[in-house]
C-alpha cells in the first residue's frame, strides 16, 4: 500500500500482518492519503443511519436521507478511487440503503457481481428472520 508521508498518523495500523494492514479511523481521513488505484480490496461496514450512539458520540448516525446519501457517496466514490483496476469493493450494509449504494456504484461505472446475506445466528434475536444486513 502506497501512503503519503505528509500523514505520520497513519504509519500506526491496528493490525499489520503479511496479508496486509489495518487502520481504524474515519476513511474520509484516511483515504486522502492513499494514491489512485492502490489498494487490492475495499470492505467498508458504514454506520447504518439507525440513531444509534457509537464510541463517545462522535458518529452522527441519525442524518436526514439525503445528508447521509450525499456522505456515503463521498467516502463510496474515494473507494473506487483507491481500488487498483478489478480490485474488489465490499458494502456491508441493510437493505435500506443496499440499493441507494448499488444506483450509484453502477452509475459510476462499477460492475455489480454479487449480493451477499449474512444470517447471524446467535446475536440479536430476531426469531426466524434473517439478520437484515447484507
Amino acid at each position: 500500500m502506497q501512503i503519503s508521508s505528509t500523514r505520520p498518523f497513519l504509519n500506526n495500523p491496528v493490525l499489520s500482518t503479511s496479508y496486509g494492514l489495518l487502520y481504524e479511523m474515519d476513511c474520509l481521513k484516511f483515504f486522502p492519503a492513499l494514491r489512485d488505484e492502490s489498494l487490492d480490496c475495499v470492505f467498508a461496514d458504514p454506520p447504518f443511519n439507525l440513531g444509534k450512539v457509537y464510541g463517545c458520540g462522535e458518529v452522527n448516525d441519525a442524518l436526514g436521507t439525503d445528508e447521509y446519501l450525499q456522505w456515503s457517496q463521498a467516502w463510496l466514490k474515494e473507494c473506487i478511487r483507491v481500488r487498483k483496476p478489478g480490485a474488489a469493493l465490499f458494502v456491508y450494509i441493510i437493505p435500506r440503503w443496499g440499493y441507494h449504494f448499488a444506483s450509484y456504484l453502477e452509475a459510476q461505472g462499477m460492475l455489480f457481481r454479487h449480493w451477499i446475506a449474512v444470517s447471524m445466528k446467535g446475536s440479536f434475536p430476531r426469531g426466524q428472520k434473517l439478520y437484515p444486513a447484507h
